[in-house]
């Protein structure tokens, strides 16, 4: 066998209203004895495919009692059989079957025990006829990593209920609209897929208006390629990243306008993190947040994106490791530009722009609550006064930031934070940061630690002091309130051979009582040392 295949037969359709009430769609009666779902089981098996998995969940009594007789379609062989997959509640998992892809996700363990290299998935509610060894022939025959089968419906038709494609002169697709308004295409999706199940790519196409995120690749997977595509105007984040997922490249994609202000609806996010609610990933952190490196993305490239405009960060990590984050522009994203957060470490971060990040201008109060900064009231523009930097390293460690172009961003330009430990700082321009400054704020070219006081909104959380790190040979230039600032307790930091100019206050401003070394820098402003030995 080449392929195994997935029969989706877990929804209900409120078209057919009291057909449904008491019945699977897929158990609908035909012809007198047989069943909806009969179509695609015997498709399936004249298709030569023997190893078939049915996702039921609505009124699936009916259903199920009638899959017992898998013997009908020949299945039951001693490599195949017919498996009748159900939602499980487990420690893991309380709900639903959240969609088809979830339906899928929460029997991931199917696939990962499948060596076939190829997947079908078909709906459970469509009479037709189809021969899907031939679309898997064409599926390979074109090296593609998703095959889609679709219909040309009549002009005029209503495609309002259908996923509605649009494929250039090689039958590639290049557009993807879910149950659009309106649309110029009349070719429509079937529901019918042909998956490689070790490799895939996801390139030119259109990824907009989805109502949670845009493009969401959670579990194990590797060996894959996100290119060339647009992702804009999705409701919680533009492209999701959660589990093991590896050796993947995302490279010249515009990730634009997409809403969501929490840290894991960013531009891209890279997280191991247990998500609560997968759709909006509007979960409470947890205190005890620990990592297994088995289930975290890792080695992963982000070359030459375009991630702006977004609600939340531009491009957010939490627990990711050794990912390259090279050459992207990462522009006027509302929280910071880049987040390395809660356990990131190896990552290398290069020649990037990052430019006019981390203003809060477009978050509600009930994100600004989230973040602690409620208090602080708004500004006349609406916004937040309490800016967030172009890139923030947060309690992770060994990453390499290095060549980049940091500029007028709202709050530091870099900013290390909670134990942030032995990164390195190096060679960048980090010029004209400060842009949010008040009466209540000021902000730094690159900042180290955080200084905590009883009268900050943050109280109660444990901003540690950040140690070991290393500044060096970066330009540090215009109006930050000070070019390099070191907070009280961070210790054994490591400033020199900076070139820091035209800061508003100090070229250094050191508040800790620690050692920390700061020789060889070229400045025009004085350094201000509280506690210098």
């Amino acid at each position: 066998m080449r392929a195994i295949g997935i029969i989706l037969a877990g929804g209900n359709n409120k078209k057919m209203k009291e057909l449904s009430y008491k019945r699977a769609i897929a158990a609908m009666p035909i012809a007198g004895s047989y069943r909806a779902v009969d179509f695609a089981l015997s498709n399936m098996t004249n298709s030569h495919v023997q190893k078939v998995a049915v996702l039921t969940q609505y009124n699936a009594k009916s259903l199920n009692e009638h899959l017992n007789s898998s013997k009908w379609w020949d299945f039951g062989r001693k490599h195949g059989g017919l498996y009748v997959f159900t939602p499980s509640i487990t420690a893991d998992n309380g709900y639903w079957y959240r969609g088809t892809a979830d339906s899928i996700w929460q029997n991931i363990d199917f696939l990962k025990n499948s060596h076939e290299p190829y997947v079908i998935i078909a709906p459970g509610d469509g009479v037709y006829k189809l021969d899907y060894s031939k679309v898997l022939e064409y599926h390979i025959a074109k090296r593609a990593d998703i095959t889609v089968v679709c219909k040309d419906m009549p002009a005029g038709t209503d495609v309002s209920r259908f996923g509605v494609v649009s494929m250039n002169e090689d039958s590639r697709i290049v557009n993807f609209e879910e149950k659009p308004m309106a649309s110029q295409s009349t070719t429509v999706s079937t529901g019918i897929y042909i998956i490689r199940s070790n490799t895939f790519t996801i390139e030119n196409c259109t990824i907009s208006n989805a109502l949670y995120k845009g493009l969401v690749m959670m579990g194990e997977n590797k060996n894959f390629t996100i290119r060339n595509n647009t992702v804009s105007y999705n409701g919680n984040g533009a492209v999701f990243l959660n589990g093991n997922i590896s050796n993947g490249i995302i490279t010249g994609n515009d990730v634009v306008d997409n809403y969501g202000t929490r840290n894991l609806t960013a531009g891209i996010v890279m997280t191991s993190m247990e998500i609560d609610d997968y759709y909006t990933a509007y979960n409470e952190f947890k205190d005890e947040h620990l990592y297994n490196l088995l289930d975290t993305p890792h080695d992963i490239v982000l070359y030459q994106n375009n991630v702006k405009h977004n609600n939340s960060s531009g491009i957010y990590s939490d627990g990711a490791y050794q990912i390259y984050i090279v050459e992207n522009i990462i522009y006027q994203n509302d929280k910071e530009g880049m987040c390395l957060d809660y356990g990131t470490f190896g990552a290398y971060v290069s020649n990037n722009i990052v430019k006019e990040n981390g203003g809060r201008l477009r978050q509600s109060d009930e994100d600004l609550e989230a973040d602690f900064v409620t208090a602080f009231g708004r500004l006349s523009d609406g916004s937040s006064p309490a800016k967030l930097p172009g890139i923030s390293i947060d309690n992770s460690a060994y990453n390499t930031i290095v060549n980049n172009n940091v500029t007028q961003n709202y709050g530091s330009g870099v900013k290390m934070v909670r134990s942030a430990y032995r990164n390195i700082i190096m060679e960048n321009s980090v010029s004209d940061n400060n842009k949010g400054k008040s009466d209540d704020f000021h902000f730094f070219g690159i900042e180290i630690g955080h200084e905590s006081t009883p009268d900050e909104p943050v109280k109660g959380l444990d901003f540690t002091a950040s140690y070991e790190n290393i500044v060096c040979r970066n330009i540090v230039t215009g109006s930050n309130y000070a070019g390099v600032f070191l907070a009280v307790e961070s210790y054994c930091n490591d400033v020199f051979d900076n070139t820091i100019l035209g800061s508003e206050w100090y070229a250094i401003e050191c508040h800790s009582n620690m050692f920390n070394s700061m020789p060889n820098n070229i400045m025009d402003q004085e350094i201000l040392n509280l506690y210098a030995r």
